[in-house]
């Protein structure tokens, strides 16, 4: 491993903990914005909030993108966020309704996102996204 690699490693090692903090925070961000719209009865109508909030997503998905420039580092943060990012809204939001979202964590219900994901489908979705980390990892240490 030249320096070349020791810095490429740390350089995707950030944009990956910036991906999964940005996953986190959205999740936990968008519980908190659904649940306030839904309570003060100010969801009826709002079509474009997913729209929005995809391109907000997508602000720190593609300089992240741009700085790695690299497939794996795309398909890990498509294949990871909706594990990271489900996971935390279906917790913070069943935290502040009891009862809404059944599972938590696992919960699933047919909503108004683009892609609703069920449970299984996103932990496999998660398991992929670690093992093409680990790939790249192992390519970079040792190839």
């Amino acid at each position: 491993m030249g320096a070349e690699s020791a810095a490429e490693i740390i350089e995707y090692s950030i944009a990956v903990v910036l991906w999964l903090i940005a996953s986190i925070t959205f999740g936990i961000g968008e519980a908190y914005y659904f649940y306030h719209l839904n309570e003060s009865g100010k969801r009826f109508g709002r079509k474009y909030d997913h729209i929005y909030l995809t391109f907000v997503r997508a602000l720190v998905f593609l300089p992240l993108a741009y700085i790695t420039f690299d497939l794996y580092f795309m398909v890990f943060c498509i294949l990871i966020f909706p594990f990271i990012h489900d996971g935390m809204y279906y917790s913070t939001y069943n935290r502040m309704k009891p009862g809404t979202y059944p599972g938590g964590w696992q919960a699933h219900i047919n909503g108004r996102a683009f892609f609703d994901i069920n449970y299984p489908t996103r932990l496999y979705m998660f398991i992929a996204s670690l093992l093409i980390l680990t790939i790249y990892y192992f390519k970079l240490l040792w190839l």
